[in-house]
């Protein structure tokens, strides 16, 4: 058996890098969601040693989460309109599209 000192580069196999880059690119992912509010993403790291009996080693568990944010609240209207049964229907404006939006971001989203 091979041994060599552990850092977080190496403990539990190696696996704690690997994690940190996902968690982190779920991070950038969510920041770059427009949707969501300008607050701090967090990247937490655990590392939990479980002592063996003897106390001559431990079982590690390396976990990382990533605490991202939801989409912001928006606003928006209903409407009551009824149907030809004279039910109730509930109606919104008229959903965006592409024509309203100005021009500069037309065309910075053609591109």
């Amino acid at each position: 058996m091979n041994l060599y000192e552990v850092d977080l580069n190496t403990i539990a196999d190696g696996v704690l890098p690997i994690m940190f880059h996902r968690e982190l690119n779920k991070a950038l992912e969510n920041i770059a969601d427009v949707n969501t509010d300008l607050k701090d993403r967090k990247i937490v790291m655990t590392v939990t040693l479980k002592p063996n009996e003897d106390r001559r080693g431990a079982r590690v568990l390396v976990e990382a989460v990533c605490k991202t944010r939801g989409p912001e609240a928006r606003a928006g209207s209903v409407f009551i309109q009824r149907n030809d049964k004279n039910e109730i229907v509930p109606v919104a404006q008229r959903p965006m599209t592409a024509e309203d939006l100005p021009f500069e971001q037309q065309i910075a989203e053609g591109e």
